[in-house]
């Protein structure tokens, strides 16, 4: 219980300084950027639809009538795609998810090759967007999207491209369309960030380069997809939606003053959390 509620207080804490530090960042970058059209031809987005390796293991399991234990065995062989971390202890997360999802799974199939054609149309209408809300100029713009069934966890990833690769946006497919596209804007603000700042790409990053860009997007998923309660952009829905929202709130007095007591070491860069920035 102590692990988890450190988890929940430091989750909260660092939204804060996240949503804080992309905001003057992200103002910056949105000035002047014009209308937020869905064509781009700078932009390149390459879509893979996993929907078919999740059918087929999906349909061999429910014919077989396979046990978890098997059934987890054919998920490994045949489809393999969670949005865990690549560890032991999240290959074990995924395990437990799918046995908890199965029995939802009847309940979306019948809809799932309409809900991959919607998110594929949301995508290549959001990226160019981004791209345009980010100012990316002349920079080409190369981003992969990974359509895939998911566990019911509601996370959305970005794996960061290497050795010249594009970055790769995994999107779970049984996430509610309106969700789809404040993630679709997040997720490929990440992408988008990576190729316009020329970051370095890696799979672990600083925790100050972390809260930057996380902070950058949930400020840019919000000017692209707006009018949600502020708990739709951030983590609220992990650690409990408002209720979560309101504890992070009224803890941002306390981290700002923080924040402002440390600034002297970083120089005029962080002038503006005298201000407040959220």
């Amino acid at each position: 219980m102590k692990i988890a509620y450190s988890v929940r207080s430091a989750g909260f804490l660092l939204s804060i300084v996240a949503l804080s530090a992309g905001a003057v960042v992200f103002q910056k970058a949105r000035a002047s950027t014009g209308p937020l059209t869905c064509a781009d031809p700078g932009v390149t987005l390459h879509v893979h639809d996993a929907l078919p390796a999740f059918m087929k293991f999906y349909r061999k399991a429910v014919a077989e009538h396979l046990s978890p234990a098997r059934r987890w065995t054919l998920w490994e062989k045949e489809y393999g795609m969670a949005a865990v971390p690549p560890t032991p202890q999240g290959r074990a997360l995924a395990r437990r998810r799918l046995a908890r999802s199965w029995n939802r799974y009847a309940h979306i199939i019948p809809s799932l090759s309409r809900d991959a054609r919607r998110a594929e149309l949301a995508a290549r209408c959001m990226l160019p967007r981004v791209a345009k809300l980010l100012r990316s100029g002349s920079d080409p713009i190369d981003v992969n999207l990974v359509l895939f069934v998911g566990e019911f966890s509601g996370n959305a990833y970005t794996v960061p491209g290497q050795h010249g690769a594009p970055s790769t946006v995994y999107l779970p497919l049984e996430m509610p369309y309106p969700r789809q596209r404040i993630t679709l804007a997040h997720e490929f603000t990440h992408a988008v960030h990576a190729e316009v700042g020329h970051l370095q790409k890696l799979y672990l990053e600083p925790l100050g380069e972390t809260l930057l860009k996380e902070g950058i997007a949930m400020h840019a998923s919000r000017e692209l997809v707006p009018g949600q309660p502020v708990t739709a952009y951030t983590p609220a829905a992990v650690y409990g939606g408002q209720l979560w929202q309101k504890a992070c709130e009224l803890k941002q007095r306390e981290v700002m003053a923080g924040m402002k007591r440390w600034s002297r070491f970083f120089g005029q860069g962080c002038k503006w959390i005298s201000a407040g920035a959220i």
